[in-house]
């Protein structure tokens, strides 16, 4: 017993077969559709990956700017020498003694 939709060409019509003259128009429009949203999507994505890409690297550097300062900065104050530091300690103490007594 052979089923209703056989090969032999005798079975019902379907919708997809109603109207087919054979010829294919290519890719349904919802198919072209679907894949142009998905296209945006990709394109999206990879922008959004390449920005936080650059922002990572403007931290990175930031952060490179930073320590570079302070290493400058500590090979700075090795080179004090005993008189500059009584000097600079001199200096702080008289700004504080003069703003001590402003403010009584």
């Amino acid at each position: 017993s052979r089923s209703a939709s056989s090969s032999t060409g005798g079975g019902p019509a379907t919708a997809a077969s109603v109207g087919d003259d054979g010829d294919d128009d290519g890719l349904p429009i919802v198919t072209i559709v679907l894949l142009a949203l998905a296209g945006l999507a990709v394109l999206l994505i990879g922008a959004s990956l390449v920005q936080t890409r650059r922002r990572a690297r403007v931290d990175d550097a930031a952060l490179r700017d930073l320590i570079a300062m302070s290493d400058r900065r500590r090979q700075a104050a090795a080179k004090l020498t005993d008189d500059d530091m009584e000097l600079l300690l001199g200096k702080l103490d008289r700004r504080f003694v003069l703003r001590s007594s402003e403010v009584v």
